[in-house]
């Protein structure tokens, strides 16, 4: 994975982030891997300072704080003339083809899970591995693409597809941001937490 350090003006002296894999500097042995937001920060020192997470686990080495609660939308092209307004019926988003974002997990999708508690199925088309490219292969189709809000708040700025809830109720998604308890005083750390959160402040007003 490439590294992207984190800097410019706003960060204080000294500090220095760059974002790695889940996998490369797991915070601990168990961390989960959901499909839905993985973000890890790591200092020049190379230790996870930091970790956004839709899930929820309990480690005594470990705080947490709820960045934000989140939903399922779907995004088709701007003219696709399945959308009518600013919703799409279930009979309409099951008779549509669709593209599954799977990422780099081997957990069910969310969607999928939804639908499977009331006896539905989806017709996916292709799978892929990343939003970015189910959003481009959505503004030149007909296929539909499922994906967790925010998400779509940050990817679909460049292809400005449409966005409607998606059509079943389901459980909110919730992110946790996760520090060890080490970095508590440390000001950079602290300075990181606060921009994150500052961040999906931001988002969630959007």
């Amino acid at each position: 994975m490439r590294e992207i350090a984190i800097g410019g003006p706003g960060v204080p002296p000294g500090v220095r982030f760059t974002p790695v894999r889940i996998d490369d500097g797991p915070l601990t042995d168990h961390a989960p891997r959901p499909r839905t937001g993985v973000l890890c920060l790591a200092g020049s020192s190379g230790r996870v300072d930091a970790a956004i997470l839709a899930a929820s686990f309990h480690n005594p080495d470990l705080r947490r704080s709820l960045m934000a609660r989140d939903g399922l939308v779907v995004l088709a092209r701007q003219d696709h003339p399945i959308v009518r307004g600013r919703s799409l019926s279930l009979s309409r988003y099951l008779a549509s083809e669709h593209i599954a974002v799977i990422g780099d997990s081997t957990h069910p999708i969310e969607e999928d899970v939804a639908l499977s508690r009331s006896g539905q199925a989806r017709r996916v088309r292709i799978r892929t591995q990343r939003y970015v490219a189910a959003m481009a292969i959505v503004a030149e189709s007909d296929l539909l693409v499922t994906m967790p809000r925010f998400y779509a708040l940050v990817v679909n700025r460049y292809t400005r597809n449409r966005m409607v809830p998606f059509p079943v109720r389901t459980e909110p998604i919730e992110y946790y941001l996760y520090w060890h308890a080490s970095t508590e005083a440390d000001s950079g750390v602290r300075w990181l937490r606060e921009e994150i959160g500052r961040s999906f402040r931001k988002h969630g007003s959007d």
